[in-house]
């Protein structure tokens, strides 16, 4: 395809139009940003189940203990009025 026509829109030069002897005009939009956005609420995302995860595991291992009894809880019993 040969371009014959450029033309760059917006003030920040989000788009790009091209024509060519095809006769054809193709309108193209920067991505880049947008993209880029979007991986990091992807990762924002994952690094929070991943914290969550840890949490419960932390929050767990302390609650059985080492023995794996249930040191640090009070039965019905033991709690007070």
């Amino acid at each position: 395809m040969q371009v014959w026509a450029l033309a760059v829109t917006g003030a920040r030069e989000e788009a790009v139009a091209t024509g060519g002897g095809d006769a054809v005009v193709a309108l193209w939009r920067d991505a880049t940003a947008a993209n880029a956005e979007a991986k990091a609420t992807e990762q924002a995302v994952v690094v929070l189940k991943q914290q969550d995860l840890e949490n419960a595991l932390q929050v767990g291992s302390s609650a059985t203990g080492s023995a794996g009894g249930t040191q640090g809880f009070m039965t019905a019993e033991e709690q007070p009025n």
